[in-house]
């Protein structure tokens, strides 16, 4: 799934824009430098793009998984 992010750094929310949208669902995971999982949600983008709220996070290093479902 080929997709960018923005805002980086984020400070409550996150979002990412795919390239090519679709009414499939996939998983979002967002891992610390730890390997923990942080968020965990299901999805889709149909309308190229999903948001992710993350105001609960601490300030720190993430990473963004995004697979099929």
């Amino acid at each position: 799934i080929d997709f960018t992010v923005s805002s980086n750094p984020f400070t409550n929310e996150l979002t990412l824009h795919f390239k090519n949208p679709t009414t499939e669902k996939f998983r979002i995971k967002v891992f610390d430098l730890a390997g923990r999982i942080t968020l965990e949600q299901n999805s889709k983008n149909q309308e190229g793009h999903v948001s992710l709220n993350l105001s609960s996070i601490a300030p720190g290093m993430y990473f963004v998984e995004v697979g099929n479902h």
